[in-house]
């Protein structure tokens, strides 16, 4: 398996391609009948963000939202410090 990937970067106000290590997590794909098989064989690689969980403008309102349901939790956990209060609050607000 290649240890690298050409992609088209912004730099400096142009657009330029250069051939880059493969990262370790990938954001903005466009999946095509194309680009499919590609990313298929890259995505044993690295991590596809948008092919598995949405775009940044999708991710970002749903975990602001799951932030927002949590902070009552957090702010209650935060009072059971001991593992005996702990595990009771863990058994008391188990979903």
């Amino acid at each position: 398996m290649a240890s690298t990937v050409k992609g088209t970067f912004f730099e400096d106000g142009k657009w330029v391609i250069k051939t880059v290590p493969i990262p370790r997590v990938i954001d903005n794909l466009m999946v095509t009948k194309k680009t499919a098989p590609f990313l298929a064989k890259l995505s044993k690689q690295a991590f596809l963000m948008n092919h598995r969980i949405g775009a940044k403008q999708t991710i970002y309102p749903l975990l602001k939202k799951m932030i927002q349901s949590l902070n009552p939790i957090i702010c209650r956990l935060k009072q059971s410090l001991t593992v005996n209060r702990l595990s009771h609050f863990l058994t008391s607000t188990a979903v």
